[in-house]
């Protein structure tokens, strides 16, 4: 029997604020839907907030199986994941930031290949910040979704990590815009941005995905993309948000 070999998509972004969980979270329950076992990792180790969006509490997490892999200590790797529902796993950051900086990158390929053949999508939500942590992920990643908001910050950031990517001659990546972070916002338009980057935006996450409720979505531990009520109202843009999932796994 093939083993299972999962897709390994990272979150990230160059700018702090530009609605990185929230996208990853509504992946999740996109890739739920469709049946797809489905990892979590939350490797924003500093201010990771997956387990607390998701109101887990979690008794290991990244911390604990990147010491019992350095104590050589590990027998199986699903005692450090924690289970949200069906089909949602979790490897949850520190609790405790203090023991971000005691963490380190050298187990990460070896956790990822372990994981891959456990489900069938890995999402690896990160900081913005280019760590070391950051910079292994990246190696063991199928495809990056750069998140981007009408920000100069974020588009300025954006440009330069788009010229260390043609000079590295890699191409694994997609951007996406998040005009849903803020539907107030007088932003630039998305020819404005594309000039700005110098390059084509993949992804557009409308301004009507925005959720004024979203912070009771949090307070309750629910997926939004997993909720009757959400997916009713967003009907069109589930829909897209489907697009965008279906086609990072597929190509």
């Amino acid at each position: 029997m093939t083993k299972r070999k999962a897709r390994v998509i990272t979150i990230s972004s160059l700018k702090g604020g530009v609605g990185k969980t929230t996208f990853t979270l509504w992946l999740a329950g996109i890739y739920a839907k469709m049946n797809k076992k489905v990892l979590v990792m939350d490797m924003d180790v500093y201010t990771g907030a997956i387990a607390l969006s998701l109101n887990l509490k979690t008794k290991k997490d990244f911390y604990t199986l990147n010491e019992a892999l350095s104590n050589r200590s590990i027998n199986k790797i699903e005692s450090h994941i924690t289970k949200y529902k069906d089909n949602i796993d979790v490897l949850a950051s520190p609790n405790d930031p203090r023991l971000a900086s005691k963490i380190s990158s050298s187990y990460i390929g070896t956790i990822i290949e372990r994981v891959k053949t456990l489900y069938d999508v890995i999402l690896i939500d990160t900081n913005h910040i280019m760590t070391d942590i950051n910079v292994v992920l990246l190696d063991y990643t199928d495809e990056v979704l750069y998140l981007v908001t009408p920000d100069p910050v974020c588009l300025r950031n954006m440009r330069s990590m788009l010229h260390i990517y043609k000079k590295m001659k890699k191409d694994n990546y997609y951007i996406v815009l998040n005009r849903a972070i803020d539907n107030k916002k007088v932003c630039f338009s998305n020819l404005d941005m594309k000039v700005m980057l110098k390059n084509n935006i993949d992804f557009i996450l409308p301004d009507s995905l925005y959720e004024k409720r979203i912070d009771y979505y949090f307070l309750n531990g629910s997926v939004m993309t997993l909720d009757k009520k959400f997916v009713n109202k967003h009907k069109k843009d589930i829909k897209k948000l489907e697009q965008i999932a279906n086609y990072v796994i597929n190509k």
